[in-house]
């Protein structure tokens, strides 16, 4: 197709719509530059899956903690591409939601039974495991919650780290993945940062009894213990409480109601809400950052002592705990 009939059919496709306007070639550059973002993520999520392998591989090479990698490379090759680019948000959902995660629920016992491929508009289940929009997914599959899939009970230990390069990158790269998300009881705003801030952005409150700050992470999926059993009695499932989202209003400035002893009210287009779960009692998680498994801290605030020289998530030799942040 010639360059010119291609704007010509951009200019056609965008008629009516709110990219009406824009010009064909800077529609064309974006849309190359999105492609090209998200070709990356996914050379990085299948890097780290590689990394992971080599971690964990045996002289044997027959391993299970291997064969869990191995199907998930497998998945992650064979995974249809339109719905891959609908779930990153590269195609239109039709309405479904975007930011997926999914619950790794491979096991040994699970590990070598047939599987079948699941339809490309099968939006529930991604590369085999039940997905959900991250919002939902930080309450359905928080470390510590326990998930019902086919009459099976799966407990959640653990978040995937996929954009890191597991146990032979420490220190600073891993932490750069951690984020601070911060709270002003003086003025209401809230926000997220790479650094924890000094003092609150908007009206630069930095009273710690004021301000409060806490180091988060946000997951790329969650996945239970390759060791785990799974059992049928949904009698007993344990949930983590769930709560309500932090929602702001970006830099909106305070008006008075018509009658100013009523009070005073903001608005604005780009409000900005953060969804969290801050485990069994509310208090954050110890989280390795090497194999991504994560416990509720005490409700005296103190590490879980089952995450020193605790087994890997996926498979492999016993981790330190020196490599265990608080979140």
């Amino acid at each position: 197709m010639a360059e010119s009939q291609l704007k010509q059919n951009v200019d056609w496709l965008c008629h009516g719509s709110s990219l009406a306007g824009i010009p064909a070639d800077q529609l064309l550059t974006e849309s190359a530059m999105a492609m090209e973002r998200l070709a990356g993520l996914w050379k990085e999520e299948y890097s780290a899956l590689e990394a992971n392998l080599e971690e964990v591989k045996t002289r044997q090479g027959n391993s299970r903690p291997e064969k869990a990698i191995r199907m998930q490379l497998e998945r992650l090759e064979k995974e249809y591409l339109l719905a891959e680019l609908a779930t990153r948000g590269f195609l239109p959902g039709y309405g479904f939601p975007t930011g997926v995660v999914s619950l790794l629920t491979s096991t040994m016992e699970t590990i070598g039974r047939n599987t079948t491929q699941q339809r490309e508009d099968n939006r529930v289940l991604s590369r085999g495991s039940p997905s959900r929009p991250i919002a939902q997914a930080l309450r359905d599959y928080a470390p510590g919650t326990d998930t019902t899939l086919d009459g099976r009970v799966y407990r959640s230990a653990g978040v995937t780290l996929n954009w890191h390069l597991p146990a032979a990158i420490e220190g600073g790269q891993e932490i750069q993945a951690l984020r601070w998300v911060w709270r002003c009881h003086e003025c209401g705003g809230t926000g997220t940062r790479p650094y924890r801030p000094e003092q609150c952005p908007h009206c630069g409150e930095n009273d710690p009894e004021k301000l409060s700050r806490n180091e988060y992470l946000e997951p790329a999926g969650f996945a239970v213990d390759i060791r785990d059993k799974t059992h049928g009695n949904v009698n007993t499932q344990q949930y983590l409480p769930v709560r309500d989202p932090l929602i702001s209003v970006q830099g909106a400035v305070w008006m008075s109601l018509p009658n100013p002893t009523l009070g005073h009210y903001r608005s604005t287009g780009n409000g900005h809400i953060f969804h969290r779960s801050d485990g069994l009692h509310g208090l954050g998680y110890s989280l390795c950052l090497r194999c991504g498994r994560s416990e509720s801290l005490g409700y005296d605030g103190n590490h879980p002592r089952t995450m020193d020289g605790h087994k890997r998530l996926r498979g492999g030799g016993t981790m330190i705990g020196s490599s265990t942040v608080q979140v």
